[in-house]
């Protein structure tokens, strides 16, 4: 987490005196504990709304055979959690560099990086059904899955930053 502040910091041409190792993880570990619980919540709200909750109330309402209301459910699920992660990284390319970064230079970017992580996260979904087919993806390729997601994850966040901090209303 550090490594990723410093990167994002240094790409919004932020300078900061490091206040030593450990002042610096211990600030770090502070600041993304406070920040998770929020961020999180969000995508959890999400999946409550339009997954089993949707469902109970369409099973309540006898409309949970209707494929036009499933196929509406599901469109809602991921506009949801499009807006959802939007926030999210509005807030992790605005708030996590050690230095001022409005949020109006990060929407734009945030955007593009929610629309790009929900299409992972769509293709990660179809990866793990795909791969927990036989015994040795069972064993591997959550594992796999999830280191590649996370490494695209992180290059995309980066670039979505990089683009945000290049733009014509973010250079003074």
């Amino acid at each position: 987490m550090a490594n990723v502040r410093d990167a994002l910091t240094v790409m919004w041409g932020c300078t900061y005196a490091p206040k030593g190792f450990v002042r610096t993880k211990l600030a770090t570990r502070r600041r993304s504990s406070v920040s998770a619980s929020p961020s999180s919540s969000p995508s959890v709200g999400r999946r409550s709304a339009a997954g089993r909750g949707g469902r109970t109330v369409l099973a309540f309402l006898n409309l949970d055979e209707v494929a036009a209301v499933d196929a509406g459910l599901r469109v809602l699920s991921v506009v949801l959690s499009l807006v959802a992660t939007w926030v999210v990284f509005i807030w992790v390319i605005a708030r996590l560099p050690r230095g001022p970064v409005t949020f109006r230079n990060a929407t734009t970017a945030a955007l593009f990086a929610a629309i790009v992580f929900e299409i992972f996260k769509q293709v990660g979904a179809i990866y793990l059904q795909v791969v927990t087919r036989g015994s040795a993806g069972v064993a591997f390729g959550p594992i796999i899955g999830v280191l590649v997601f996370t490494y695209l994850a992180s290059r995309m966040l980066l670039f979505a930053t990089a683009w945000a901090a290049t733009q014509a209303e973010s250079v003074v």
